[in-house]
């Protein structure tokens, strides 16, 4: 059974044993850390470098659980004594409010009670980040967090007379192990002289903890609880050596305060604040002999003559000064370009108080009042005129070529018939020159057959459109046969095709009979051989011939 509360003590014994383990722990912690406490030895009045020295109680928490924890936990508090270290350091504009925070050392605590007792070691290595909320300040309260690693070696060779749930001793369980820690912290610092101060802190921390047993086997704790610490903390570092005064220099008199004594001032009645050069006189940057608080053109070019005011002379009132004007005589009151000279919008050579005409395209070539040319005085200028050379005189259309009311192609003033209709031929005088037109008809039919086949149908009206085109024109048939019987039947079988087709000019196409005359010629007039079926079919047809000369 485990002892009551009211039997348990806390008592204070170990160290001696475990001397030397405390010693190397401290050792290899100062050569981790010592090489790190010059870093910030350039702050602004003191290194926040700081060794402290702190003990406090440790309050596990209710929940805590692992194997053989449960000695722990019937008691209400276990005091870690022992030795423990700290550095602590910020760096620029963090140095004073966010510092770090590095502890470590061991802690001895035995556990006692009138049937057994434990010895606990325990060496943490922490790493807390610390905001300060009063910079250079007496008393600076801070809120942290941090993290670390926990060695421990706990020894229960005391407990030779209690067993667990596996059957072993406690004896069987001497533990070594390795765990981490988290925590939140809050504390108080407080300033007892320049490097020396004194510290508060509560610290909430939750530790897992793996235990090696004697055994060999593993064992998981869960500890966590409240830590309350308080310590002493020494600062390293050294004040920044303070800076020699310069010696006072006797007063020298400067009536006008512009910072050149009175026996070296040239100009000693300077108005109060104007810049002033080495021997007391108004700066002249430019150095156009207007200084620079009265000058308003400060930055003229050096040899421009200027006005009073230190602005470059502009003679002619332009708005350009005389050393950049390229036409210093403007008339006052003219619009002037960058060079000084009267403006020519469209670039046409003259300027545009004189231009009568000043939307000139670009390149046209101008007269002294600036309109463009028209050399054969037509009223179309040259650059638009297609007909350049136009006779004085002669009426003329936008393009600036002579009329031609007709459309023949002869312009009016040399159109001797000047009412040609429209389309027709003419001379060099605008009259109608006759042309010869004509047009032919060859219609082929089968053997004794004078009917008309379909697929000429079209051309026997292309005969009927030219005959209406030309209507003093007459069309005289020609029919004619093959071969192949008598003459006299061939005659009139070739007079039968050529009145069918004057026939269909009648009656399909509407052309009067008074127009058409027909022959039938037989076999008289062959085209080809009629030995053969090819030649007689080619004889086998009408001809029709028309030919007239065109009228106005």
């Amino acid at each position: 059974m485990r002892p009551g509360l009211n039997d348990r003590a806390v008592t204070i014994c170990g160290l001696k044993k475990h001397m030397k383990k405390y010693f190397l722990t401290f050792f290899l912690f100062t050569i981790i850390v010592a090489p790190v406490i010059g870093f910030a030895e350039d702050s602004k009045d003191q290194s926040t470098h700081l060794f402290n020295i702190q003990g406090g109680v440790f309050l596990p928490a209710e929940d805590a659980s692992g194997v053989g924890y449960n000695i722990l936990t019937g008691y209400d508090y276990i005091f870690p004594i022992g030795l423990s270290v700290g550095f602590e350091t910020g760096y620029k504009s963090f140095e004073r409010k966010m510092l770090m925070d590095i502890v470590t050392g061991p802690a001895d605590t035995k556990i006692g009670e009138r049937e057994a007792n434990a010895e606990i070691s325990v060496v943490p290595i922490l790493l807390n980040l610390k905001y300060h909320f009063l910079s250079d300040k007496t008393v600076k309260p801070y809120l942290g967090v941090g993290m670390g690693a926990i060695l421990s070696w706990v020894d229960f060779t005391k407990f030779d007379n209690i067993s667990d749930d596996e059957g072993l001793t406690w004896a069987d369980r001497d533990k070594s192990g390795l765990g981490f820690d988290l925590h939140g912290l809050a504390g108080v610092r407080f300033k007892i002289i320049d490097r020396l101060s004194l510290f508060v802190e509560a610290r909430y921390s939750y530790e897992v903890q793996i235990q090696e047993r004697a055994d060999d086997e593993t064992d998981v704790l869960n500890l966590g609880g409240f830590y309350g610490n308080g310590g002493i903390c020494y600062y390293f570092g050294t004040k920044k050596a303070a800076v020699a005064e310069k010696p006072k220099m006797p007063k020298v008199s400067d009536s006008d305060n512009d910072g050149v004594p009175d026996d070296k001032d040239k100009c000693p009645d300077t108005p109060k604040g104007v810049k002033v050069d080495a021997k007391g006189c108004p700066l002249d940057s430019d150095g156009d002999g207007v200084a620079d608080y009265l000058d308003k053109c400060p930055d003229t070019p050096k040899d421009v003559k200027v006005d009073e005011n230190g602005c470059p002379l502009d003679s002619d009132g332009d708005g350009v000064p005389d050393y950049l004007d390229k036409c210093p005589d403007t008339p006052k009151g003219m619009k002037v370009d960058a060079k000084g000279c009267p403006l020519d919008s469209d670039g046409d050579g003259v300027a545009d108080h004189l231009d009568k005409c000043p939307d000139t395209p670009k390149g046209v070539k101008v007269d002294e009042n600036g309109c463009p040319l028209d050399s054969d005085g037509d009223g179309v200028a040259d650059h638009l005129d297609k007909c350049p050379d136009t006779p004085k005189g002669v009426k003329v259309d936008e393009n600036g070529c002579p009329l031609d009311s007709d459309g023949d192609g002869v312009a009016d003033y040399l159109d001797k018939c000047p009412d040609t209709p429209k389309g027709v031929k003419v001379d060099a005088k605008g009259c109608f020159v006759p042309q010869k037109v004509s047009i032919r008809l060859n219609i082929k039919f089968d053997f004794d057959k004078s009917y008309i086949k379909p697929t000429y149908h079209d051309e026997i009206s292309k005969v009927a459109n030219f005959m209406r085109k030309y209507p003093w024109t007459m069309v005289y048939i020609d029919g004619h046969s093959d071969n192949m019987g008598s003459e006299a039947y061939n005659v009139r079988l070739s007079q039968r095709r050529a009145d069918s087709v004057k026939q269909y000019l009648i009656d399909k196409l509407e052309i009067k009979d008074t127009r058409l005359e027909t022959m039938g010629f037989g076999f008289r007039k062959p085209i080809a051989d009629n030995a053969t079926e090819e030649g007689r079919q080619k004889n086998r047809r009408i001809e029709a011939v028309i030919e007239t000369l065109t009228k106005p």
